[in-house]
């Protein structure tokens, strides 16, 4: 049975139709952002409430019709340093528009400090990690929206619940990312991945985890400045 959704017109304006399309066949029982009571959207009219933090994907929450409306509301940033592993920073990211003509796409910030460096010829520092990452298909990242290749022999394994680790070439010791979260409360960026069947992946020292919650973009965008970020494209498999 399709849950019986509501979406408000500011809600359909940034919610993907894959989105919508997924929520209505699987969203049922729910604690309700209201009142806190529990409601079943497959036999109660059910709002869809967005809450949008500054530095984050959108959270999708759930209400009973009768105690809020289906609404866009503004919430606090997100703390990147919180979200995943002891070692490993990482931070989810619907970004639009997307590559290919598609109106978004789901990205992945990882956060992997490096402490080894080595000169190229030129006199400049890299990081080894960023130059081996190179050499294996990635470009160096110097903004959000450029155009990542794909890079092959990487893979992405997408749980059903969201969380999931990506694969490097075979023969390395190790995946290239051993696991990420199912931290996507609205299942957007997991619904954004699977629809488009990519992720872009950026690494480096991106300095997220050292990063007060606001100031998240700011030190991605002084990492790409430092040289050793990379970045490129991944395929899906989805498990």
């Amino acid at each position: 049975m399709a849950a019986r959704l509501v979406f408000a017109p500011e809600v359909r304006k940034i919610m993907p139709e894959q989105v919508m399309a997924e929520a209505r066949a699987t969203v049922g029982v729910y604690n309700c952002v209201g009142c806190g009571g529990q409601g079943d959207a497959r036999v109660e009219l059910t709002s869809v409430v967005v809450a949008i933090p500054p530095n984050y994907p959108p959270v999708v929450q759930f209400a009973h019709h009768r105690c809020v409306l289906s609404h866009v509301a503004d919430a606090a940033p997100v703390d990147p340093s919180q979200i995943d592993g002891d070692d490993v920073t990482t931070l989810k990211v619907v970004f639009g528009p997307g590559r290919d003509g598609q109106r978004v796409e789901a990205m992945l910030l990882v956060d992997l400090p490096r402490d080894v460096f080595a000169v190229t010829d030129t006199g400049e520092q890299t990081g080894l990690a960023a130059g081996l990452y190179l050499g294996d298909g990635f470009d160096l990242a110097t903004a959000f929206d450029q155009p990542f290749p794909e890079v092959t022999g990487y893979t992405v394994h997408l749980n059903p619940d969201g969380s999931g680790h990506i694969d490097q070439l075979p023969g390395r010791p190790g995946p290239f990312l051993e696991h990420f979260g199912d931290d996507d409360p609205a299942g957007m960026w997991a619904a954004t991945a699977r629809s488009t069947g990519w992720l872009t992946v950026i690494t480096g020292e991106l300095g997220l985890a050292a990063a007060e919650a606001e100031d998240a973009e700011t030190a991605v965008k002084q990492a790409f400045r430092s040289g050793n970020v990379v970045g490129g494209r991944i395929r899906v498999v989805q498990r």
